[in-house]
Protein backbone atom coordinates (compact mmCIF):
# COMPACT_ATOMS: atom_id res chain seq x y z
CA UNK A 1 0.00 0.00 0.00
CA UNK A 2 1.46 3.69 -0.59
CA UNK A 3 0.49 6.54 0.52
CA UNK A 4 0.73 10.55 -0.43
CA UNK A 5 3.10 12.39 1.55
CA UNK A 6 4.08 16.37 0.94
CA UNK A 7 7.29 15.29 -1.24
CA UNK A 8 6.11 12.02 -3.01
CA UNK A 9 4.82 8.49 -2.77
CA UNK A 10 5.77 6.59 0.22
CA UNK A 11 4.72 3.00 1.11
CA UNK A 12 2.55 2.88 4.10
CA UNK A 13 4.07 -0.23 5.10
CA UNK A 14 6.24 2.01 6.53
CA UNK A 15 6.51 3.52 10.06
CA UNK A 16 8.80 5.14 12.43
CA UNK A 17 9.36 6.00 15.63
CA UNK A 18 11.34 8.90 16.20
CA UNK A 19 13.30 9.33 19.75
CA UNK A 20 14.38 12.92 21.29
CA UNK A 21 15.60 13.61 24.20
CA UNK A 22 16.46 17.02 22.63
CA UNK A 23 14.11 19.02 20.77
CA UNK A 24 12.14 22.13 20.96
CA UNK A 25 10.37 24.07 22.50
CA UNK A 26 13.86 23.89 24.81
CA UNK A 27 17.03 25.77 22.81
CA UNK A 28 20.36 24.86 21.52
CA UNK A 29 21.83 23.26 18.13
CA UNK A 30 20.86 19.47 18.62
CA UNK A 31 17.07 20.86 19.31
CA UNK A 32 17.50 22.52 15.58
CA UNK A 33 18.98 19.75 14.13
CA UNK A 34 16.70 17.07 15.36
CA UNK A 35 13.38 19.54 14.81
CA UNK A 36 15.04 19.82 11.10
CA UNK A 37 15.91 15.80 10.65
CA UNK A 38 11.99 14.96 12.10
CA UNK A 39 10.60 17.19 10.05
CA UNK A 40 12.17 16.19 6.70
CA UNK A 41 11.14 12.98 7.49
CA UNK A 42 7.38 12.72 8.64
CA UNK A 43 6.89 14.37 5.08
CA UNK A 44 8.45 10.71 3.34
CA UNK A 45 6.83 8.38 6.19
CA UNK A 46 4.14 8.18 8.66
CA UNK A 47 6.24 9.20 11.48
CA UNK A 48 5.31 9.45 15.29
CA UNK A 49 7.36 11.61 18.06
CA UNK A 50 8.76 10.60 21.08
CA UNK A 51 10.27 13.31 23.53
CA UNK A 52 10.63 13.83 27.30
CA UNK A 53 8.94 17.87 26.27
CA UNK A 54 11.88 19.87 28.14
CA UNK A 55 15.59 18.73 27.84
CA UNK A 56 16.90 18.42 31.24
CA UNK A 57 20.87 17.76 31.14
CA UNK A 58 22.32 14.12 31.36
CA UNK A 59 18.86 12.14 30.32
CA UNK A 60 20.34 8.99 30.34
CA UNK A 61 21.29 9.25 34.04
CA UNK A 62 17.56 10.81 35.54
CA UNK A 63 15.34 7.53 36.61
CA UNK A 64 12.60 8.63 35.30
CA UNK A 65 13.40 8.90 31.55
CA UNK A 66 14.28 5.06 30.98
CA UNK A 67 10.59 4.03 32.20
CA UNK A 68 9.35 7.13 30.02
CA UNK A 69 10.61 5.98 26.87
CA UNK A 70 10.11 2.21 27.06
CA UNK A 71 6.22 2.90 28.39
CA UNK A 72 5.40 5.70 26.41
CA UNK A 73 7.43 4.06 23.59
CA UNK A 74 5.49 0.52 23.59
CA UNK A 75 2.14 2.49 24.37
CA UNK A 76 2.08 4.30 21.28
CA UNK A 77 4.03 0.98 19.27
CA UNK A 78 0.82 -0.74 20.08
CA UNK A 79 -0.92 1.44 18.49
CA UNK A 80 1.20 3.01 15.07
CA UNK A 81 3.22 -0.73 14.66
CA UNK A 82 6.56 1.30 14.20
CA UNK A 83 8.41 -0.78 11.59
CA UNK A 84 11.90 1.47 12.39
CA UNK A 85 12.63 3.17 15.30
CA UNK A 86 15.70 6.56 15.15
CA UNK A 87 16.82 8.01 18.26
CA UNK A 88 18.51 11.42 17.93
CA UNK A 89 21.68 10.79 20.16
CA UNK A 90 24.19 7.77 21.51
CA UNK A 91 23.13 9.24 24.81
CA UNK A 92 19.85 7.15 24.52
CA UNK A 93 20.91 4.58 22.35
CA UNK A 94 20.34 1.52 25.09
CA UNK A 95 16.78 2.63 25.11
CA UNK A 96 16.73 2.85 21.49
CA UNK A 97 17.88 -0.75 21.61
CA UNK A 98 16.00 -1.73 24.35
CA UNK A 99 12.59 -0.50 22.09
CA UNK A 100 14.03 -2.22 19.15
CA UNK A 101 14.41 -5.76 20.83
CA UNK A 102 10.54 -5.64 21.97
CA UNK A 103 9.11 -4.69 18.82
CA UNK A 104 11.45 -6.06 16.67
CA UNK A 105 12.03 -2.74 14.41
CA UNK A 106 14.94 -1.42 12.23
CA UNK A 107 16.79 0.32 14.81
CA UNK A 108 19.29 3.71 13.66
CA UNK A 109 20.43 6.45 15.49
CA UNK A 110 22.51 9.53 15.03
CA UNK A 111 25.60 9.91 16.59
CA UNK A 112 27.11 14.13 16.96
CA UNK A 113 31.09 13.61 18.94
CA UNK A 114 30.51 14.62 22.25
CA UNK A 115 27.71 11.79 22.79
CA UNK A 116 30.35 8.91 22.12
CA UNK A 117 33.36 10.62 23.93
CA UNK A 118 33.55 8.54 26.57
CA UNK A 119 36.10 10.62 28.97
CA UNK A 120 34.40 11.93 31.61
CA UNK A 121 30.88 9.92 31.36
CA UNK A 122 29.84 7.30 34.24
CA UNK A 123 30.78 3.91 34.18
CA UNK A 124 27.36 2.63 33.45
CA UNK A 125 27.32 5.15 29.88
CA UNK A 126 31.12 3.57 28.99
CA UNK A 127 29.71 0.05 29.17
CA UNK A 128 26.02 0.85 27.77
CA UNK A 129 26.44 3.05 24.82
CA UNK A 130 29.46 1.27 23.06
CA UNK A 131 26.99 -1.96 24.19
CA UNK A 132 24.11 -0.97 22.45
CA UNK A 133 25.86 0.96 19.61
CA UNK A 134 27.47 -2.24 17.82
CA UNK A 135 24.22 -3.72 17.81
CA UNK A 136 22.29 -0.77 15.43
CA UNK A 137 21.66 -1.46 12.17
CA UNK A 138 23.06 1.85 10.62
CA UNK A 139 24.31 5.19 12.42
CA UNK A 140 24.39 8.03 11.13
CA UNK A 141 27.60 10.02 11.59
CA UNK A 142 27.98 14.05 11.43
CA UNK A 143 31.10 14.31 10.65
CA UNK A 144 34.41 12.26 8.80
CA UNK A 145 35.93 12.32 12.69
CA UNK A 146 32.38 11.70 14.49
CA UNK A 147 32.98 7.96 12.29
CA UNK A 148 36.57 7.32 13.46
CA UNK A 149 35.18 8.16 17.14
CA UNK A 150 32.72 5.29 16.73
CA UNK A 151 35.28 2.90 14.69
CA UNK A 152 37.25 3.61 18.12
CA UNK A 153 34.26 2.02 20.13
CA UNK A 154 34.24 -1.72 18.22
CA UNK A 155 31.46 -0.57 15.56
CA UNK A 156 31.80 -1.22 11.86
CA UNK A 157 32.49 0.64 9.26
CA UNK A 158 29.75 -1.08 7.55
CA UNK A 159 26.94 0.30 10.47
CA UNK A 160 28.26 3.92 9.68
CA UNK A 161 27.12 6.87 7.58
CA UNK A 162 27.81 10.20 7.20
CA UNK A 163 25.43 12.92 6.87
CA UNK A 164 25.94 16.40 6.87
CA UNK A 165 23.63 18.09 9.30
CA UNK A 166 21.77 20.63 7.11
CA UNK A 167 19.90 23.96 7.64
CA UNK A 168 16.38 25.21 6.00
CA UNK A 169 17.85 26.83 2.84
CA UNK A 170 13.99 28.21 2.30
CA UNK A 171 14.45 30.64 4.45
CA UNK A 172 16.66 34.12 3.50
CA UNK A 173 19.06 34.42 6.54
CA UNK A 174 20.47 37.52 5.75
CA UNK A 175 17.23 39.87 6.73
CA UNK A 176 19.42 43.11 6.89
CA UNK A 177 22.21 44.37 5.76
CA UNK A 178 25.09 45.12 7.57
CA UNK A 179 24.62 48.59 8.40
CA UNK A 180 21.02 48.26 9.31
CA UNK A 181 21.87 45.41 11.70
CA UNK A 182 24.74 47.56 13.55
CA UNK A 183 22.26 50.40 13.68
CA UNK A 184 20.08 48.14 16.22
CA UNK A 185 22.52 46.29 17.88
CA UNK A 186 23.39 49.95 18.81
CA UNK A 187 19.38 50.97 19.13
CA UNK A 188 18.89 48.04 21.41
CA UNK A 189 22.24 46.41 23.28
CA UNK A 190 23.78 49.91 23.24
CA UNK A 191 27.30 47.89 20.73
CA UNK A 192 29.60 50.36 20.34
CA UNK A 193 29.67 48.91 16.41
CA UNK A 194 29.75 52.12 14.01
CA UNK A 195 33.16 52.25 12.51
CA UNK A 196 34.53 49.03 13.40
CA UNK A 197 35.38 45.61 12.31
CA UNK A 198 33.21 43.21 14.04
CA UNK A 199 34.06 39.59 15.00
CA UNK A 200 31.64 37.06 16.19
CA UNK A 201 31.85 33.73 17.92
CA UNK A 202 28.75 31.69 18.83
CA UNK A 203 28.90 28.56 21.03
CA UNK A 204 29.40 27.43 24.74
CA UNK A 205 32.26 28.90 26.80
CA UNK A 206 34.13 25.56 27.32
CA UNK A 207 37.92 24.80 26.79
CA UNK A 208 37.30 23.41 23.72
CA UNK A 209 36.26 26.27 21.82
CA UNK A 210 39.28 28.31 22.05
CA UNK A 211 37.40 31.52 23.42
CA UNK A 212 39.75 32.53 25.92
CA UNK A 213 43.29 30.67 24.32
CA UNK A 214 41.88 33.65 21.46
CA UNK A 215 41.47 36.22 23.77
CA UNK A 216 44.89 35.81 25.15
CA UNK A 217 46.91 34.68 22.07
CA UNK A 218 44.88 36.23 19.12
CA UNK A 219 43.12 39.28 20.32
CA UNK A 220 46.26 41.33 21.24
CA UNK A 221 47.47 41.21 17.63
CA UNK A 222 44.52 42.59 16.30
CA UNK A 223 43.74 46.50 15.44
CA UNK A 224 42.53 48.73 17.44
CA UNK A 225 39.15 49.21 15.93
CA UNK A 226 38.07 45.28 16.61
CA UNK A 227 35.33 44.64 18.44
CA UNK A 228 34.86 41.12 19.51
CA UNK A 229 31.14 39.48 20.38
CA UNK A 230 31.19 36.32 22.13
CA UNK A 231 27.62 34.89 22.08
CA UNK A 232 27.39 32.28 25.02
CA UNK A 233 27.83 30.86 28.45
CA UNK A 234 29.77 28.30 29.83
CA UNK A 235 32.10 27.35 32.75
CA UNK A 236 35.09 29.31 30.78
CA UNK A 237 33.08 32.42 31.39
CA UNK A 238 35.00 33.70 34.81
CA UNK A 239 38.79 33.03 33.16
CA UNK A 240 37.40 34.98 30.05
CA UNK A 241 35.56 38.16 32.25
CA UNK A 242 39.12 38.25 33.76
CA UNK A 243 41.13 38.35 30.95
CA UNK A 244 38.96 41.22 29.70
CA UNK A 245 39.45 43.03 32.65
CA UNK A 246 43.34 42.83 32.91
CA UNK A 247 43.96 43.55 29.68
CA UNK A 248 41.25 46.75 29.62
CA UNK A 249 39.44 45.52 26.95
CA UNK A 250 35.65 45.88 27.99
CA UNK A 251 35.10 48.57 25.39
CA UNK A 252 36.23 46.01 22.57
CA UNK A 253 35.18 42.85 23.87
CA UNK A 254 31.75 42.25 24.78
CA UNK A 255 29.94 38.97 26.29
CA UNK A 256 25.85 37.94 25.40
CA UNK A 257 25.50 35.03 27.47
CA UNK A 258 21.77 34.70 26.27
CA UNK A 259 20.64 35.58 22.87
CA UNK A 260 17.29 34.31 21.15
CA UNK A 261 17.53 33.30 17.60
CA UNK A 262 16.42 36.78 15.98
CA UNK A 263 19.07 38.13 18.51
CA UNK A 264 21.73 35.81 17.20
CA UNK A 265 20.56 36.50 13.33
CA UNK A 266 20.90 40.09 13.99
CA UNK A 267 24.46 39.51 15.17
CA UNK A 268 25.15 37.32 12.39
CA UNK A 269 24.10 40.28 10.13
CA UNK A 270 25.96 43.20 11.51
CA UNK A 271 29.56 41.19 11.65
CA UNK A 272 32.49 41.07 9.28
CA UNK A 273 34.01 37.28 10.47
CA UNK A 274 33.08 34.33 12.31
CA UNK A 275 35.49 32.97 14.07
CA UNK A 276 35.35 29.23 15.72
CA UNK A 277 38.94 29.42 17.41
CA UNK A 278 38.23 25.52 18.60
CA UNK A 279 41.76 23.63 20.53
CA UNK A 280 42.44 20.37 20.92
CA UNK A 281 41.18 18.60 24.49
CA UNK A 282 41.63 15.60 25.51
CA UNK A 283 38.35 13.95 25.74
CA UNK A 284 36.45 16.81 24.32
CA UNK A 285 35.87 16.69 20.50
CA UNK A 286 34.06 18.98 18.16
CA UNK A 287 31.56 16.48 16.38
CA UNK A 288 31.13 19.05 13.19
CA UNK A 289 30.17 22.24 14.04
CA UNK A 290 26.69 23.66 12.91
CA UNK A 291 27.69 27.54 13.65
CA UNK A 292 29.59 27.54 10.69
CA UNK A 293 26.76 26.67 8.78
CA UNK A 294 24.45 29.17 10.30
CA UNK A 295 27.27 32.22 9.86
CA UNK A 296 28.10 31.25 6.04
CA UNK A 297 23.83 31.06 5.70
CA UNK A 298 24.02 34.95 6.34
CA UNK A 299 27.16 35.40 3.86
CA UNK A 300 29.57 35.54 6.55
CA UNK A 301 33.06 34.05 6.08
CA UNK A 302 34.18 31.79 8.71
CA UNK A 303 38.01 31.41 10.23
CA UNK A 304 38.34 28.49 11.92
CA UNK A 305 40.78 25.23 13.58
CA UNK A 306 40.83 22.74 11.16
CA UNK A 307 40.42 20.32 13.82
CA UNK A 308 38.03 17.17 14.12
CA UNK A 309 34.55 17.63 13.04
CA UNK A 310 34.96 21.32 11.83
CA UNK A 311 36.90 20.07 8.92
CA UNK A 312 34.00 19.00 7.64
CA UNK A 313 31.74 22.07 8.07
CA UNK A 314 33.68 24.85 6.11
CA UNK A 315 34.85 24.24 2.52
CA UNK A 316 38.20 26.07 2.54
CA UNK A 317 39.02 28.55 0.49
CA UNK A 318 35.01 29.57 -0.40
CA UNK A 319 33.08 29.51 2.89
CA UNK A 320 36.22 30.38 5.15
CA UNK A 321 39.76 29.49 5.97
CA UNK A 322 40.51 26.47 8.15
CA UNK A 323 43.76 26.97 10.02
CA UNK A 324 46.17 25.09 12.60
CA UNK A 325 44.66 25.14 15.98
CA UNK A 326 46.42 26.69 18.78
CA UNK A 327 48.16 29.33 16.06
CA UNK A 328 47.93 32.40 16.80
CA UNK A 329 49.99 33.85 14.06
CA UNK A 330 47.85 31.70 11.30
CA UNK A 331 44.93 33.00 12.91
CA UNK A 332 45.98 36.76 12.27
CA UNK A 333 47.17 36.16 8.80
CA UNK A 334 43.80 34.15 7.47
CA UNK A 335 41.80 36.96 9.66
CA UNK A 336 43.89 39.45 7.71
CA UNK A 337 42.91 37.48 4.68
CA UNK A 338 39.35 37.50 4.89
CA UNK A 339 38.77 40.40 6.16
CA UNK A 340 39.99 41.15 2.46
CA UNK A 341 37.73 38.97 0.11
CA UNK A 342 36.04 40.49 -2.41
CA UNK A 343 33.13 37.96 -3.05
CA UNK A 344 30.02 38.63 -4.95
CA UNK A 345 27.07 38.95 -2.26
CA UNK A 346 25.51 35.48 -1.92
CA UNK A 347 28.64 34.07 -3.15
CA UNK A 348 29.30 32.09 0.23
CA UNK A 349 25.19 31.40 1.50
CA UNK A 350 24.81 30.27 -1.95
CA UNK A 351 27.70 27.78 -1.19
CA UNK A 352 26.70 26.60 1.70
CA UNK A 353 22.85 26.11 0.86
CA UNK A 354 24.20 23.97 -2.19
CA UNK A 355 26.64 22.07 0.09
CA UNK A 356 24.34 21.23 3.78
CA UNK A 357 20.65 21.84 2.44
CA UNK A 358 18.25 20.52 5.08
CA UNK A 359 15.86 18.83 2.29
CA UNK A 360 19.32 17.21 1.31
CA UNK A 361 19.87 15.62 4.52
CA UNK A 362 16.60 14.58 4.98
CA UNK A 363 16.27 12.23 1.91
CA UNK A 364 19.86 10.77 2.72
CA UNK A 365 18.38 10.31 6.10
CA UNK A 366 15.14 8.56 4.37
CA UNK A 367 17.36 6.17 2.21
CA UNK A 368 19.58 4.98 5.12
CA UNK A 369 17.04 4.64 7.47
CA UNK A 370 15.24 2.61 4.34
CA UNK A 371 12.42 4.98 4.34
CA UNK A 372 13.41 5.91 0.40
CA UNK A 373 10.38 7.46 -1.28
CA UNK A 374 8.79 5.58 -4.60
CA UNK A 375 8.86 8.72 -6.49
CA UNK A 376 9.83 12.36 -5.36
CA UNK A 377 8.15 15.24 -7.54
CA UNK A 378 11.18 17.64 -6.42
Amino acid sequence: MQAKGEVGIFDDRHRLLFIAERYPPSVGGQQRLNYGIYSQLRRRVRAHLLTPGVYIKFNLQKLWFGPYVLIVGLIRSYRHRPTHIHVSSARIAFLGYVLSRLLGAVLTVSVHGLDITLRRKTYLYKVLVPFALRRYDRIICNSQATMEYCLELGVLESQCAIVYPGVDTTINRRALSKSEARIRLIEQHHLPLKGHVVLVTVGRLVKRKGVAWFIENVFPGLPRDTIYLVVGKGVELQRIEDLIEKNGWSERIWILQQADDSLRDLIYDSADLFVMPNVSTIGDREGFGIVNIEAGMHDLPVVASGIEGIRDAIIDGETGRLVKDSDSAAFLRAIEELLAWDCETGAISGKVAATYSLHASGAQYAELLGLRTVCDDR
